[in-house]
């Protein structure tokens, strides 16, 4: 509330995501560890780690499990919050690199693809653990990224070179863009909660 430095938590490699899975312990993703490591809230401290191979980014909390993305690797993993074990993994594109979850309590999740795998939305059921839908790019040079919601998580938004929206109910992508770069090199994307603005 601040804005006044209140720790600082050292000893990791290349920290990108934090995300609080309890009211005293989270898990931060990494760049280049090869681990996702355990966060003690109340010493700001590391004490542990879960194995998890590759550049792991976005992750987000439903039904007692975090759902990572993975940048390096086809899959979205899935961590037992209570055990800190990775005890699940969901067949995706490469390049994972955003997840929200919607309405209706699905996960989606952007895919950069690469590697032999297409650019696509998944939209994931968090508890049959497996993919309800997936929305392919017709293109290589296609890149969605920076997924995000508005207030209700009735619609997505996403950078994909413009900025694009879908409701949550949509059956295809969307084929125009919600805002055109017009020679712009959009990098951040977030929306207002509270009254919608949408922000690049």
């Amino acid at each position: 509330n601040t804005f006044v430095r209140i720790a600082t938590i050292t000893g990791f490699n290349s920290p990108r995501y934090l995300l609080p899975v309890s009211n005293g312990k989270a898990y931060v993703t990494d760049l280049y560890a090869n681990a996702i490591s355990v966060v003690d809230l109340g010493s700001n401290t590391i004490t542990g780690s879960i194995a998890c191979h590759g550049w792991t980014e976005e992750l987000t909390l439903a039904y007692g499990k975090a759902f990572v993305t993975n940048k390096t690797h086809n899959y979205v993993y899935v961590i037992d919050t209570g055990t800190d074990l990775l005890v699940d993994s969901i067949a995706v594109s490469r390049g994972g690199n955003s997840i929200v979850e919607d309405a209706n309590g699905k996960l989606w999740v952007a895919c950069s693809g690469g590697g032999g795998t297409q650019p696509a939305l998944y939209r994931i059921d968090p508890i049959a653990l497996e993919v309800e839908a997936t929305f392919a790019f017709g293109s290589s040079s296609d890149s969605p990224w920076r997924l995000t919601t508005n207030g209700d998580h009735s619609m997505l938004y996403f950078l994909n070179n413009h900025v694009y929206r879908m409701a949550i109910t949509d059956a295809v992508l969307p084929t125009s863009p919600f805002i055109a770069a017009d020679g712009r090199n959009f990098y951040g994307l977030g929306v207002d909660p509270n009254n919608g603005t949408v922000y690049v």
